[in-house]
């Protein structure tokens, strides 16, 4: 599944991904 590039429904999940991955990176080192 490849989603629209631009779109708030990509957008969105994906920054708040990477906020969660680096908070867990930060929280367990």
């Amino acid at each position: 599944m490849k989603p629209i590039r631009g779109s708030p429904s990509y957008r969105a999940p994906n920054a708040a991904m990477k906020a969660v991955s680096a908070s867990s990176r930060y929280g367990l080192s």
